[in-house]
């Protein structure tokens, strides 16, 4: 779970009420869900979903490039929770 206040562009923006919370199948490492509660929401819920479909594994995830400042950095701050 990652909160919001602790990525730049939401303190930024002054938004920095809400959170992500991933759902990661522990014998896979895949995401098989997430709880988003955020500005910009809508936005990053399709990274998620793209990752949920091609059952990227979290390993691989934390691989990938996120534009500085963005909301997506949101999921890279959850992502960074996960312990395998």
């Amino acid at each position: 779970m990652a909160d919001a206040e602790t990525v730049s562009r939401y303190r930024i923006e002054s938004t920095t009420d809400g959170f992500a919370k991933l759902i990661v199948d522990t014998r896979t490492h895949t995401l098989v869900g997430a709880h988003l509660f955020a500005a910009e929401a809508d936005s990053i819920v399709q990274v998620l979903l793209a990752a949920i479909q091609f059952k990227i594994p979290v390993p691989q995830l934390l691989h990938m490039l996120f534009i500085y400042p963005s909301h997506t950095l949101l999921i890279q701050k959850a992502l960074e929770q996960y312990r395998y």
